[in-house]
């Protein structure tokens, strides 16, 4: 079996992608007749949707019935899919307009979602990114951690209404006596609420922060799926409203309600134990794929193909750490 990859081999090892029991290529910089090149592949794979080089290329698959595969990184948020700061920049939203056979997605809810719009071969996985490596939480006190998605808000009413919630909760956790951490990276919000440094726990990785505490108070993110998946006690602060296409145990999106859901939360006893049908990373041999259904017109036309894209990630990927979050920062602004 031969699979293209369209990005570079560490995005699909921070998936958990095995590369073993066939002939991996990755990626595709330049082919002056695209249809030709890829027709040796058994399948074509992508984990970057916005990548218009990848798409085209997933595109000729289509046009010619190889199976195509995209592997989501993290849950799909509803605002996310249209706010995110660097998707509007490229004037794109996620999954926008529908191109793939195959889907692996974080949620069965999400996979109902898709096979209920689309003819798409879905399938619920947790990206090896996504997973946590964490102790049984059973003899650790009732104790809450308070954490955010890396982009909490959008806009500015966005960070206005999510300070109010976190501000409730915070209040309702003082009067119950209940003790608290937080995991916030976002100045303005540790500013707003006061936050003691000596308290946020943003110097040691998640899953330690998570092992400390048995409760955890978070907005909607992969995190929440994530620690749903392992068992573990979580309440999603659902400050939007919107649809939750991903597990959670405790849901609230009333300001009214976070008094009850948070003592709910704290009366639930799990023990943290990741579930055992849960599918960490992927073993590409264990499915079995379809092709995507579309007009194969244009396939004289269009033939040439060049992926600045590839070339650019290639060189982003060997930057230091400092310099690589510095360009992305302006990039998303």
């Amino acid at each position: 079996m031969k699979i293209l990859f369209l990005q570079q081999k560490e995005y699909f090892s921070e998936l958990g992608v095995e590369f073993k029991g066939y002939d991996a290529t990755f990626g595709c910089i330049i082919s002056f007749n695209i249809y030709k090149n890829i027709a040796k592949y058994d399948l074509v794979v992508s984990c970057i949707d916005h990548d218009k080089d990848a798409r085209k290329i997933i595109e000729a698959a289509n046009r010619i019935a190889i199976p195509t595969v995209f592997l989501m990184d993290g849950v799909y948020d509803i605002t996310n899919a249209k706010e995110n700061p660097l998707l509007r920049k490229l004037g794109v939203k996620l999954l926008e307009p529908f191109i793939y056979a195959n889907i692996f997605v974080l949620g069965e809810s999400f996979v109902s979602y898709l096979q209920g719009k689309h003819d798409v071969n879905a399938i619920d996985y947790l990206p090896l990114r996504a997973s946590l490596n964490i102790e049984n939480t059973k003899n650790i006190s009732d104790s809450a951690l308070i954490t955010t998605a890396i982009t909490p808000y959008f806009n500015q009413e966005e960070r206005k209404t999510l300070i109010i919630w976190l501000k409730k909760v915070i209040a309702v956790l003082t009067k119950h006596s209940i003790s608290y951490e937080t995991r916030i990276f976002d100045r303005n919000i540790l500013n707003e609420l006061s936050i003691d440094e000596s308290l946020n726990r943003v110097s040691c990785s998640l899953s330690d922060a998570i092992g400390m505490h048995k409760n955890i108070i978070c907005t909607p993110s992969t995190v929440i799926h994530s620690l749903s998946k392992y068992n573990v006690n979580n309440l999603c602060l659902n400050f939007r409203k919107e649809a939750l296409l991903y597990n959670t145990n405790i849901s609230v999106n009333d300001l009214a309600n976070i008094e009850s859901s948070i003592l709910k939360l704290i009366d639930d006893d799990y023990d943290s134990v990741l579930d055992g049908r849960v599918n960490i990373g992927v073993n590409l041999l264990e499915h079995t794929y379809k092709t995507f259904k579309c007009d194969n017109s244009g396939i004289k036309n269009n033939k040439f193909y060049f992926s600045v894209n590839f070339f650019l990630r290639t060189i982003y990927k060997k930057m230091p750490n400092k310099l690589a979050k510095k360009i992305k920062k302006i990039i998303t602004r």
